[in-house]
Parts: structure tokens; C-alpha cells; sequence
């Protein structure tokens, strides 16, 4: 019975393909020969049925795809070319050259369906966006500014007091009293103590304000090899005793290599009955460093204001990159963290009025930049994880400023990571996977006329389903949160205080016709104005991305370009641009696209929805200068 049906299937069925081979060429492009499904490496495309769809999404890339394809033996799994078809297996689906589909199989083809006499392999695809979201558990540090990653030890010495709003503090207040080695001190375990094994830190940098003015007082800096360290792992890394060191000191520190937590501390030899002052270290402007993207070395900086700093190799910066100078010797010096003002491939200007010596040395510290870490979770560079692209197509010069918050926290998976990461950013960025399995990230820019999609919605095979969603389109947002100063600055309201950001202004409310949108998600979060402003900015530019939304379906086999020329229906996807020359919509990009193959149908999604941007984002932490704020 099973080789009877076996071959009734198979006969059948190659019926039923020969009639798609034939009958569809004549109005179906896609039908033209050069159609190719491919599994493993294996072409399969002469056992296709019916069923072929596929989609693309922007963000993440291809999205889904499935298929049927001619049961060999309905009893056991596709085999091709002795290849065995397997869940896992890649998948791709091409069209005179052009990639429709690349991704893997995502359901079990163990075995055919059988169903009326017939027998056909269901397969169901993904692309490497889902196969990035089932990666979990994933954490990864460039550098990190966030103070709330600092936390006290149960237990120590409560006559201390500790901060992290803004800053990292252990301070006994003058007045206060404890017992001598009474100790208390600040952590930071990298990753959580989770992740690379072989992550470690390279720097710790900030700005420094010490005050242990007296004999038996001591503030120290250290470091341990792991998260559990018993007190004889840790290395004092510097030591400060009978000392004040004046707010806002330039502070970098190499730590010992193969070291994975930080401590400050705070403590004295002697009993206190009373302190005679503060005392105190703090830490402010700051962030530890397990992979600092560059180290640039300075040949000279000039006598004059502002200063320019010459490289001895081209430094990639461009203007508003933040970046930290030590070492250097001119008079006075340009050490910590400095704006620059791009002037050639190695040299820029920061605001420092060298007035009197000018410098020969120094050093230059560049952390990453949001692409380049989001290329380094889907493995397209160096390789923080493996498996999801082979390589990466950058911006050129990379996306925005250099940022010195660049860190997903445990538990997130890498679909997840890249979005945290995205969100950083103050535009809309398009990232995903696509052909030969390169990871794509740029930021999103209308198309160049050539590549634009011209349609006319009024004819024939157009279906165009898109409006202006005039009430979800404000002219202002407003984001409420809770204040905290910044860098020990001072504010009429007190830390805690719910507060409202508006962007771009209050709007004046006796003009009804105001539209405000307003966000609460960041209402418990102490943050400093600037960064609940620069949230309200990023939420409004996304508005102004997606004012409309709706759906676009396209029955037509081609459709023409703004140059003039055409393209394949079948060849659109997710992050083309397309325009109608009927409607006053201007440019409007792809979000989502998927195709039914046998009906040659294109359905084309427009806009995206914001409440899914927004939860896209978090929180930042508290900015010294906040990467793409107007």
C-alpha cells in the first residue's frame, strides 16, 4: 500500500507543479524559469507544489516563508541529492539572481503529510531575525555609564552613606562616627558576573572629587577576578589617603588584567567619635571600559583655543563624538572628557584654551558606536556571538556619536539586544539579516530616485489602503519622569520629584486644537531633564516617520521606478520606499511585505505601530552628553 500511494502522490502531484510551470508563465514572472528553492545547499525547486509565500519585515529582514514540496516516501524525511532534510536546515528562495528568502527551517519535516491519497512535506521557514530571538540569555558590555549597576554590600558599615543618583559615592558626613576598618563600599560586577568568560575589564574612567584629609582615612579603588571574590582576590588598584583630590580631576585607571568587578570603598583605621569634615569619594561622568573600540595616539596638541588635536592615525570621530583625553602635557593640559569639532581624517579641536604650553602626547580613548555594536551581537564583526551572520554592512563613518552606554543586560536575547541597542539611537534605524547572511544596519534614509517605487494607485491591479492618522500624529509629546541632578549639579526641585518634558516646547493649551502625546512609561524613572527631553525628541521623530499607516496590495507583475525603469513585484521588500503619484503622501518605506507566489499578489505594510517603537526603548541612564540630542 505505501509504494502504491507513494507512486500515486508522486504522479499526481507533478501534475499538479507542471501545471504552475506551464499555465502560470504567461502572467506570473515568477514562473519564468529562473524561480529557485533551495534547502541545505540541495535544489529542490522541480519538487515545489503549490503554497510557496514568503515575507520580509523592517526591522529583522526576511520574516517567514513556506512551502510543499513532493513526498519521496511519505514515511520517512525528504532526502535530496543524499542529502537529508532536517529542521534547522537552511532555506533560500531566489529569482533571476535576487534573493526572496533566506532563513532556516523552523518545523518538523521528519515525515510527509498524507491527506486524500497525496503526500507532500509541509515546510515551514524562518529567517534569521527569529532565529536571533531564540538566543537567550545574552549579555554584552562595550563601555557603561550606569551608575544603577553600582550596588552597596548587606552588611557594610551603616554609619556610611552611599549614592548612585548620577554619581558613585560612599561618604561618612561630617558629624557622623563609626568604628575603625568599618568599612563601606560600592560594587560593579561586569555583565552581572554573567556572560563571555573571557570579557574583563580594560579601564575605569570618570571625574574625580576625594576628600580623606586626615591621617587614618583611606578611599580606595579595586578590583577582583570574580563576582564571589573572598576580600584576599581583590587588588587595590589606587589608594588615596590623608588627601583631597578637587572635584572634577581627570581620572583613568588601567585594571589588572583578567578582572571582572570593580569596588570603591570608603573606610578608617582609627575609632571616629566625631569627623571633622566630610569624607568622601566620588566618582561622577564615569564608565567602566571591558572593550574600548580604539586608542588613538596624540602627536600634538596647539597653543591656542580651542586646541587642535592631531593623531598619529586616522581617527574615524566626527563632530559631537564624546571622547575621554589623558596623558596629555600641554599647559594647561586637555585631559578628561571632550567634545570634538571634526577638522581633517586626523585632527579635530575640543574647547580648551591652551594658552600657555603647547602639547606633544597623550592619548585618546573612542568607545563604539551603536552600529557597531549591533553588529557585534549578530556576530557580523569580531564575533560577540556566532551563527547569525557571516558579516555586516555598516553605514560608512557608523550610526550617530560615539556612546559610552553600549550594554544589554542578562536575559535578553539577541533579536532583543539589537533592538536596546537601536533604541539608543535618536532616528529610526534599519537593521535585519539579508542576503548571504549579512547583517544589515544603517540609518533610515529615503531611497535615492533610482531605487524609489512609483505607483498609480488608480490602476488596474492596486489596492491602495493608506491614510494620515491625523489623531495618533501630535505636534508635541510630553514624557513624564522623576528628576535627579547630574554631575552634583543643584535644582529648585527636590530628587524624586515627578516632573513633565515637553518636545519640542510646552505648547501654549489655550490653542485647543493642540494635539499632545503624552508617555508615563518613564514616570517612576529618576532621570535628569535632558534625557526625559532627548525620549519626548526620539518619540516625535518616529511620529514624523509614521504618519501614515495602512496597506498597499499589488497584483501586477512589475512596478515602475522613479528612474524610469521597473521592478519585479516579487522582488519588493521590507525598507523600499514607495510613492503614489495620485496622493500628496511623498515617500512612504516598506515596513512589511509578504507574497503569495501562486496568485503573484504583494501585500505591502505601511507604518509601524508606535506603542511597539516605544517598548522598544528604555530607559536611559543619566547622560554627561546624550548621543543624538538636538
Amino acid at each position: 500500500m505505501a509504494n502504491m500511494l507513494t507512486v500515486a502522490s508522486a504522479g499526481r502531484l507533478s501534475a499538479s507543479h507542471l501545471f504552475l510551470r506551464t499555465q502560470r508563465d504567461s502572467f506570473n514572472p515568477l514562473f519564468d524559469g529562473t524561480l529557485a528553492v533551495t534547502i541545505g545547499g540541495h535544489n529542490v525547486t522541480t519538487a515545489l507544489l503549490s503554497g510557496l509565500s514568503y515575507s520580509s519585515s523592517n526591522p529583522g529582514g526576511f520574516g517567514e516563508c513556506s512551502f510543499r514540496i513532493a513526498a519521496t516516501s511519505p514515511h520517512a524525511a525528504y532526502v535530496t541529492s543524499g542529502h537529508t532534510v532536517a529542521k534547522g536546515d537552511a532555506v533560500t528562495v531566489t529569482h533571476a539572481g535576487t534573493a526572496l528568502f533566506e532563513g532556516v527551517i523552523t518545523g518538523d519535516v521528519s515525515h510527509a503529510v498524507i491527506n486524500g491519497g497525496d503526500a507532500w512535506y509541509d515546510v515551514t521557514c524562518a529567517g534569521l531575525w527569529w532565529l536571533a530571538g531564540q538566543r537567550k540569555d545574552f549579555c554584552q558590555t562595550w563601555s557603561d555609564d550606569d551608575y544603577a549597576q553600582w550596588f552597596q554590600r548587606p552588611g557594610d558599615s551603616q554609619a556610611y552613606t552611599v549614592s548612585t543618583e548620577g554619581e558613585v559615592k560612599v561618604m561618612l558626613e561630617e558629624g557622623g562616627s563609626c568604628a575603625a576598618d568599618a568599612r563601606a563600599s560600592l560594587y560593579y560586577w561586569l555583565n552581572s558576573g554573567l556572560g563571555d568568560a573571557d570579557a574583563e575589564f580594560d579601564y575605569i574612567i570618570g571625574n574625580l572629587d576625594v576628600n580623606v584629609n586626615g591621617a587614618d582615612w583611606y578611599a580606595t579603588v579595586s578590583s577582583a577576578p570574580h563576582p564571589w571574590s573572598p576580600s584576599g582576590d581583590w587588588v587595590v588598584e589606587n589608594t588615596w589617603n590623608a588627601e583631597t583630590v578637587a572635584a572634577g580631576t581627570p581620572y583613568r585607571r588601567d585594571i589588572t588584567a583578567g578582572h571582572h568587578c570593580l569596588r570603591v570603598r570608603l573606610y578608617t583605621t582609627a575609632a571616629v567619635s566625631t569627623a571633622a569634615a566630610d569624607r568622601y569619594i566620588r566618582i561622577y561622568r564615569l564608565a567602566v571600559a571591558p572593550r574600548m573600540y580604539t586608542l588613538l595616539t596624540i602627536s600634538s596638541n596647539t597653543k591656542a583655543n580651542p586646541t587642535q588635536v592631531n593623531t598619529s592615525a586616522v581617527h574615524g570621530l566626527k563632530t559631537d563624538d564624546r571622547v575621554f583625553i589623558y596623558g596629555t602635557n600641554s599647559s594647561p593640559d586637555i585631559n578628561g572628557f571632550r567634545t570634538v569639532t571634526y577638522v581633517d581624517t586626523d585632527s579635530f579641536t575640543v574647547p580648551v584654551n591652551v594658552s600657555s604650553t603647547a602639547g606633544t602626547a597623550g592619548t585618546v580613548y573612542v568607545p563604539h558606536r551603536i552600529d557597531e555594536a549591533m553588529s557585534g551581537i549578530a556576530g557580523g564583526d569580531s564575533g560577540v556571538t556566532t551563527g547569525l551572520s557571516a558579516s555586516s554592512d555598516l553605514q560608512t563613518g557608523g550610526i550617530g556619536n560615539v556612546a559610552w552606554g553600549l550594554n544589554v543586560r542578562p536575559h535578553l536575547s539577541r533579536a532583543e539586544a539589537i533592538e536596546a541597542i537601536a533604541a539608543a539611537y535618536v532616528d529610526p534605524i534599519d537593521y535585519g539579516f539579508w542576503d548571504s547572511a549579512a547583517f544589515y544596519c544603517k540609518e533610515r534614509i529615503a531611497a535615492a530616485g533610482t531605487h524609489d517605487i512609483l505607483i498609480d494607485s488608480e490602476a488596474a491591479g492596486i489596492d491602495f489602503d493608506v491614510f494620515k492618522d491625523v489623531e495618533n500624529s501630535p505636534g508635541y509629546v510630553k514624557v513624564l519622569y522623576k528628576l535627579r541632578d547630574v554631575d552634583g549639579g543643584t535644582s529648585e526641585y527636590a530628587d524624586g520629584t515627578q516632573l513633565a518634558a515637553y518636545w519640542p516646547s510646552a505648547p501654549t493649551w489655550a490653542d485647543a486644537s493642540l494635539t499632545v502625546d503624552v508617555w508615563d512609561d518613564w514616570a517612576d524613572v529618576m532621570m535628569a531633564t535632558t534625557t526625559a527631553q532627548y525620549i519626548a525628541y526620539q518619540i516625535l521623530k518616529w511620529i514624523g516617520n509614521n504618519v501614515y499607516v495602512g496597506t498597499i496590495t499589488i497584483a501586477t507583475p512589475t512596478v515602475p521606478l522613479r528612474s524610469g525603469g521597473w521592478k519585479y513585484t516579487s522582488h519588493i521588500r521590507a525598507g523600499d520606499y514607495i510613492e503614489d503619484t495620485n496622493l500628496d503622501t511623498g515617500e512612504l518605506m516598506v515596513t512589511s511585505m509578504s507574497m503569495d507566489v501562486d496568485s503573484g499578489v504583494a501585500t505591502l505594510g505601511i507604518g509601524e505601530n508606535r506603542r511597539d517603537f516605544v517598548a522598544r526603548m528604555k530607559a536611559p541612564p543619566i547622560p554627561y552628553h546624550r548621543q543624538g540630542h538636538p
